[in-house]
């Protein structure tokens, strides 16, 4: 693991300060392409998904074959014509790449060089009365196989682009981080219904150990991925309502190296510092896209 540079020491020293500020205690398909272990139906099958390399965030002609799990990349430049203002008052260095950020008083943005790009800029953003202050330095973050899309639909490889809710339950096959939302240690008989057909799709649902789940499609043995479902948060994509066919199981989850099948994946240090960040009474959310589409939302 490559020792962490002084801006990597920064971001997290401002994500433990905003804690104090904010009264805080100090997640498809989605598991790696390349690694992903579920279980299909009644299977019992470990189903491998191939993908080809992503691209580097700051260029898209550079090949990026394997994210390294802990990296500080500068934020993306400011993207002119129009970047939505602060209040007054506020630092303009400090502007929000998105324009509405609902009632949240946390967000996550990831930025994508392009919609085919692999992997993305993530940064943490807090809300102080009026403005907005960013915690983080660019952080490394890993889309969908075959970029990110405004138009996903279930097994296409992207990340759905939007603005998104948090859930409001945390999942994982390690020990609880002593996070602020509620955290569900895996065990055997968890999985996320991928099947589109069932009355249960994009639910978390856990049946009896050892029986066979009464959906199929691409639905996910939890607590059989032990090294992409270490930990993860719930994106609230195709929640409320559930549409059968437009995707399921986006998570914001541990890296494990290369892109994912649709979730957004962080280096594992990064993730535990933000899962333990975020505070349900911030209402945290995060944003995937482009500099144009974030700029849209």
């Amino acid at each position: 693991m490559p020792t962490p540079s002084p801006a990597t020491h920064h971001w997290r020293r401002a994500l433990g300060g905003s804690f104090a500020l904010l009264g805080i205690v100090l997640v498809t398909s989605c598991a790696s392409a390349s690694v992903h272990g579920a279980l299909r139906g009644s299977s019992s099958t470990v189903t491998t998904r191939s993908t080809s390399p992503g691209t580097s965030s700051t260029s898209t002609s550079t090949t990026v074959e394997s994210p390294p799990p802990l990296v500080s990349i500068a934020p993306p430049s400011p993207s002119p014509p129009q970047s939505p203002p602060q209040a007054a008052g506020c630092p303009q260095a400090t502007s929000l790449p998105i324009s509405s950020p609902g009632g949240a008083g946390q967000l996550l943005t990831v930025e994508v060089p392009s919609s085919s790009s692999t992997v993305g800029v993530l940064q943490a953003w807090v809300r102080s009365g009026q403005c907005w202050q960013a915690l983080t330095p660019g952080i490394m973050a890993s889309v969908g196989y075959n970029g990110t899309s405004g138009t996903k639909t279930e097994g296409d490889g992207t990340t759905p682009v939007g603005l998104f809710s948090i859930g409001g339950q945390l999942y994982g096959n390690g020990p609880s981080l002593g996070t602020a939302l509620p955290y569900h240690q895996l065990v055997c008989g968890d999985w996320w219904d991928e099947d589109p057909s069932s009355p249960t799709y994009n639910q978390f649902v856990n049946v009896t150990c050892g029986t066979s789940p009464p959906f199929g499609g691409g639905s996910e043995a939890l607590w059989q991925i032990t090294d992409a479902y270490q930990h993860f948060a719930v994106i609230n994509y195709n929640t409320s309502p559930v549409v059968p066919g437009r995707g399921s199981a986006i998570f914001l989850h541990d890296s494990t190296g290369g892109p994912t099948a649709g979730c957004v994946s962080l280096a594992p240090q990064d993730l535990d510092q933000i899962l333990r960040w975020f505070n349900p009474s911030q209402s945290p959310m995060i944003a995937v896209g482009t500099a144009g589409q974030l700029q849209g939302l």
